[in-house]
């Protein structure tokens, strides 16, 4: 709905513009002579209306003192179209009285029609001269200029205008915009609301660029004036300012939306275009009829493009299609987490769905209640707090007052929704928390109906750090529901690269760490990686890994719980006997280096129960692992600095933490590929070198000759090869020293 508001703002703001390229100091011929006029009415232009028939007398100070008068008079309509559309049922929806909503409402008239305004503002100081050496007013020729009479009131009306209109729109915009962030924190979703006309359109750490827009509006409309009566003068400034902007708005793609800021860069470069062709008209060579039409041609396209795509926007937005697929509403500090992980396997479920993430949508928070609107599924990621608190009970109230489909979602902890337990709930609300219900239109009475609904929905369990994949998709289907499904198209398919292989060991006795490890599989794979967790049903890793199998790389997700875990332990030793390069990383807690103590415990056995020794047996059963040999493995992941890792953030941060250590990955892999054949080459040379070397001499040829060569070569082969084993190992270890 906001995208075809800013798109017929767009248009609104191309045709005024227009209507300024009409009053510049040009004498102008047909097409364009009969085209101009018509667009007049978009300046407040009045001429066609008789004052004389009220007054008696035909007064331009009057007719200029009612144009002024305008602005509040569209404003007042908008106000009594609102009231009269509250009171029509199926209008409803649309319509929401209250002071934020008026402010947003004079905002985005003010913005739209800036142009027009600013420019009917400065009209006492825009004068041309006559061949008679006087001037007169362009937009009444009758009245002269800086000679008394009614152009003194023209003057001082346009001086009260330009201090009310621009100037004040302007100053307040501009502290606004320039103290966004700050009085954000100062006075929350008030003011964020209030200024919605200005935050909507431009990213929140861009809303200064809705400053710059109404400050290019107000110098388009200035420049006539500062050049008065200098035909290409005038068209040389407008044309700097749209190429200043369209080049600002191109480099920072400030708008909200990709497509708003594919259609300002269009809007922008057709502008300049059309100021051009205008500046060609001032040739005497120039076929004028032509250039006219081309001018015409240019606006009207452009226009027809705009209305369109806003006419497609409103068409979606009546039509009841939704903005997200699925809501995940969580307690952020007890199931971030697991939302970032829900998220990503929605998306692997299908390449469509559209699910909203707080994290994700920084920008949309202070429209948290629409995102809730326009979602075709709310899901609760239910855990112990988040019906205590205050947004999460604004979300699930309002998804249940619009009759949004509600799914719950077992995390953790089950828990008992009886009514003891509401009622509690229901009583730990602070006045401050029944302030922020109240302000979005919730009284305690409605929440504890929506959460009464909500303990008679059956709960569906998930385990997140689960490691099979099919039955986790299952759910996320199930949770979807057959109505987004029916529309989910096949997720993407990724050709992985045979070369780039990871195995991702982790503490499996933690969920927080497993649901890291299946975050970190899904992105590796995502980037053509074949990923594999190291746990305890992949019996294909252990083989490979088990024998020596040189080939990929090893991350290790390095945590407290890591040293006393039976797989991963083992997971470590599979990664030295097949020599494999290691990357660390940390997440979800802080380093902590394990005390020597442990160390010795680990090498002496007795770190370790019975059963976890089973475990680590019949995972690496050839040859036996030993407590030096798992110790030997566990002391270089201390030593390699780990690169931090936090799926739980927002998309952009989780973005480049991972892109820091998928970089390291295959800078590593290529590393341990260079390694790996260096020392086959080094084995064969080394296995020549000996043979040349030994005291061994070939037999005669004879019947037996064949024979006696092939077990000559396999006796000298083993030896040259240990060495050259061990070669590779020296060599390994003095690289990894020398990068950490």
């Amino acid at each position: 709905m906001m995208t075809a508001v800013y798109f017929i703002g767009m248009a609104v703001t191309m045709v005024l513009t227009f209507g300024i390229y009409g009053t510049l100091d040009a004498v102008w011929k047909p097409p364009l002579s009969d085209f101009i006029p018509r667009l007049s009415i978009f300046r407040f232009d009045l001429e066609s209306f008789d004052f004389s028939c009220v007054t008696g007398q035909d007064a331009y100070i009057l007719q200029y003192a009612v144009r002024l008068l305008g602005f509040p008079i569209a404003f007042l309509w908008a106000f009594v179209g609102a009231q009269a559309a509250s009171r029509v049922r199926p209008l409803t929806r649309f319509v929401n009285l209250n002071w934020a909503a008026f402010r947003n409402t004079a905002g985005y008239l003010m913005s739209a029609l800036f142009v027009s305004v600013s420019l009917m503002s400065l009209e006492g100081l825009r004068c041309s001269k006559n061949p008679n050496g006087k001037s007169t007013l362009m937009a009444n020729e009758s009245v002269l200029c800086w000679e008394g009479g009614q152009h003194t009131g023209v003057l001082i009306m346009s001086f009260i205008a330009v201090l009310v209109y621009p100037v004040l729109y302007l100053s307040l915009t501009g502290y606004a915009a320039w103290m966004f962030g700050p009085l954000s924190v100062r006075y929350g979703l008030s003011f964020t609301t209030s200024v919605r006309f200005l935050a909507g359109r431009m990213k929140p750490e861009l809303v200064v660029f809705s400053f710059g827009w109404n400050v290019r509006n107000f110098l388009i409309s200035l420049a006539p004036v500062i050049a008065a009566n200098q035909y290409a003068a005038q068209i040389a400034l407008i044309t700097l300012l749209f190429l200043t902007w369209t080049g600002l708005q191109a480099k920072y793609d400030c708008w909200r939306f990709p497509v708003l800021n594919l259609m300002d860069t269009i809007v922008g470069i057709l502008q300049v275009m059309m100021l051009l062709f205008f500046g060609l008209l001032g040739s005497e060579a120039t076929d004028v009829s032509t250039i006219g039409y081309f001018i015409i041609v240019i606006l009207t396209a452009t226009l027809m493009l705009l209305l369109c795509l806003a006419g497609r926007e409103l068409a979606n937005y009546l039509s009841g299609s939704k903005a997200y697929d699925v809501f995940l509403s969580h307690h952020k500090a007890a199931a971030a987490l697991e939302a970032r992980h829900m998220k990503m396997l929605f998306q692997s479920v299908s390449s469509n769905i559209n699910a909203f993430l707080d994290v994700d949508e920084l920008d949309n928070l202070d429209n948290l209640m629409f995102a809730v609107k326009n979602t075709r599924k709310f899901l609760i990621l239910m855990t112990e707090d988040i019906l205590r608190r205050p947004w999460c009970a604004v979300e699930i109230g309002t998804a249940f007052l619009n009759k949004v489909p509600i799914a719950v979602v077992q995390m953790k902890l089950k828990l008992e929704l009886t009514p003891g337990f509401l009622d509690d709930v229901m009583a730990s609300f602070k006045d401050s928390d029944i302030a922020i219900l109240s302000k979005n239109g919730i009284t305690l009475a409605d929440l504890r109906s929506a959460y009464d609904h909500v303990a008679g929905l059956p709960a569906v369990e998930l385990k997140l750090n689960s490691t099979d994949d099919k039955a986790q998709l299952q759910v996320m289907k199930q949770l979807a529901g057959e109505e987004v499904m029916r529309s989910a198209r096949a997720p993407a398919v990724v050709a992985v690269d045979p070369e780039k292989v990871v195995y991702l060991a982790y503490n499996t006795s933690n969920p927080a760490q497993a649901i890291v490890a299946n975050i970190m599989k899904q992105l590796f794979r995502g980037h053509r990686w074949n990923a594999f967790l190291m746990c305890e049903s992949n019996e294909t890793c252990w083989k490979e890994l088990g024998r020596g199998a040189r080939k990929g790389i090893a991350v290790v997700l390095v945590s407290q719980g890591l040293t006393n875990d039976a797989v991963g332990l083992a997971a470590l030793a599979a990664f030295k006997r097949a020599k494999l390069s290691i990357v660390t990383v940390l997440s979800q807690e802080s380093f902590w280096k394990p005390p020597d103590e442990l160390f010795e415990s680990m090498r002496s056995g007795t770190l370790l129960t019975s059963d976890q020794w089973r475990l680590i047996m019949a995972l690496l059963p050839e040859p036996a692992v030993s407590g030096d040999e798992l110790a030997d493995a566990l002391v270089p992941i201390y030593k390699i600095l780990a690169w931090s890792f936090s799926p739980e953030q927002n998309s952009a941060l989780l973005d480049t933490e991972f892109g820091v250590v998928e970089q390291r990955a295959a800078k590593e892999l290529e590393r341990f590929l260079s390694r790996m054949q260096k020392g086959e080459t080094k084995d064969l040379e080394d296995t020549q070198r000996q043979l040349r070397n030994s005291d061994y001499k070939l037999p005669s040829i004879s019947e037996n000759s064949a024979e006696s060569k092939d077990s000559t070569l396999l006796t000298a082969q083993p030896a040259a090869a240990e060495k050259a084993e061990i070669a590779v190992e020296e060599e390994d270890e003095r690289v990894m020293a020398a990068d950490f």
